[in-house]
């Protein structure tokens, strides 16, 4: 009887620890999707060669109020050169930097929302909207498949204190034909 006692206290204690363990696990695992926001694009995917691709840059902030947004396009120079930009189809009003070609194949932008910004609203359609940040404009150049990608972006949260967040970085393909 004092051996079964034992060993109950013995597989309790292991059932304890196996707990903290897992409870532990769990919150590292979605502390590390916490603080996150998406960046990707929005274009039509089959164009036409030498047509003109607009391409919108959005956001989601998963809830988090953001008011800085940094970021680079990659894309192959020569399929496709950087046409310009239009602010007035986004969400970014103050540019620290202006969208533009820094290098053959590289569009960079920095940008500031003053009071900051957590989603879109549409008071007829509920459903949940990726912010629109900037529209860019590109002309095909070359018959093919391209890709564009945002890499070495920056988000920040509009909490005073400039905190970053974190940031996954969506690619795009088109299909450029005759």
């Amino acid at each position: 009887m004092v051996k079964t006692m034992r060993n109950n206290k013995k597989n309790k204690r292991i059932v304890f620890i196996k707990s903290g363990v897992f409870s532990v696990f769990i919150f590292l695992f979605l502390a590390t999707f916490s603080d996150a926001a998406s960046l990707s694009f929005e274009t039509n995917k089959n164009i036409s060669l030498g047509e003109r691709i607009t391409v919108d840059v959005l956001i989601d902030p998963e809830g988090q109020s953001i008011n800085s947004v940094s970021s680079s396009i990659y894309f192959p120079d020569e399929s496709l050169s950087f046409a310009g930009f239009s602010s007035s189809e986004g969400s970014i009003n103050v540019w620290v930097d202006k969208p533009s070609q820094k290098r053959p194949g590289e569009v960079s932008f920095s940008g500031v929302i003053p009071g900051g910004i957590e989603r879109m609203y549409d008071p007829i359609n509920t459903k949940k909207f990726d912010i629109p940040l900037v529209r860019l404009f590109f002309i095909s150049k070359k018959e093919g498949l391209v890709s564009l990608s945002l890499n070495n972006s920056i988000v920040l949260k509009n909490d005073g204190k400039g905190t970053p967040v974190n940031v996954s970085e969506d690619n795009i393909s088109i299909l450029i034909s005759k």
